[in-house]
């Protein structure tokens, strides 16, 4: 009889298709094409979330908009060019915020552990890329070039995500700064704190446009740092199924039976399944596109 044992994996879990879909990371699938790196998922999973978060904001600035849309007819006072706003919606749109900061983070450091395992670096570097940065990355015999690449984008808006993340869990909520612009394109503003020391906000910077420009940045190093070490092929993520809570089919009685589905709203299928036959010797994974019905 065929066994399914629980087998916990080491694998984490993020949609490829939205990486497909975004045209993003895609030397990085050339590279997980090549061989395995097990820091690639931990990188790619927290990149999942970040952009998720990104997606979300947008979503809840047009809804928080959308709100007062709805109800601009009936103020007794107008003509403001901005104003104080807050409704449920609003709050899930600052929750996204603290959380992409601390995806970013880790996948600063994930990109610090890959990046060493590929180089295969006999001297090991910190696990944090701040520190790393901090030592000097020259120190552990990263390639030059690589080393100017991963500066280029810690001067840029690296170090500004380290910090935000830093403040937001170590000293004071960074979306405390908010307000609804009311000018020709309406807009949920969330500033972001000058720095650590004092809650100004004199540098103006704001929430959801730099979280686009950091995460393109990272995107952007990572792209290079790929080119320089071989994968200059841009490929897609192929559509698997995590396995990560893990089943290990042991061959028993010749059966098949359904293991996985990925389900997506794209071109004409609307999934594919992951069927299993069992024989008395072998495992056999049947996957099929199922056809959307017309």
């Amino acid at each position: 009889m065929t066994k399914i044992i629980n087998n916990r994996s080491e694998n984490e879990m993020f949609d490829s298709s939205l990486f497909n879909e975004y045209k993003l990371f895609q030397k990085l699938a050339n590279l997980q094409k090549s061989h395995k790196n097990k820091y690639l998922d931990d990188l790619l999973y927290c990149a999942n979330s970040a952009l998720l978060r990104i997606i979300a904001i947008k979503k809840y600035n047009d809804k928080c908009v959308n709100e007062y849309n709805e109800i601009e007819e009936y103020l007794s006072v107008k003509n403001s060019k901005k104003i104080f706003f807050f409704s449920s919606t609003f709050v899930r749109l600052l929750n996204e915020i603290p959380v992409f900061f601390s995806d970013l983070r880790k996948m600063q450091n994930a990109f610090l552990k890959l990046l060493s395992l590929e180089l295969n670096l006999k001297i090991k570097p910190p696990n944090s890329l701040s520190q790393a940065i901090k030592k000097g990355l020259e120190n552990y015999d990263i390639p030059p070039d690589i080393c100017k690449i991963i500066f280029e984008y810690w001067n840029s808006t690296g170090r500004q995500v380290k910090d935000y993340r830093d403040i937001d869990q170590h000293w004071y909520q960074i979306v405390q700064r908010t307000w609804l612009k009311l000018d020709l394109k309406r807009k949920m503003m969330v500033i972001l704190p000058d720095s650590k020391e004092t809650m100004t906000y004199e540098k103006n910077v704001e929430a959801l446009g730099f979280m686009k420009k950091s995460f393109e940045d990272f995107h952007d190093m990572v792209d290079k740092t790929c080119e320089s070490l071989g994968f200059t092929e841009n490929v897609n993520f192929p559509l698997e199924i995590p396995m990560n809570p893990g089943v290990l089919l042991i061959p028993g009685e010749e059966k098949e039976f359904l293991i996985g589905l990925i389900a997506f709203n794209r071109g004409p299928f609307s999934g594919v399944e992951f069927g299993v036959k069992t024989t008395e010797d072998n495992v056999f994974f049947k996957p099929r596109l199922i056809p959307r019905e017309l």
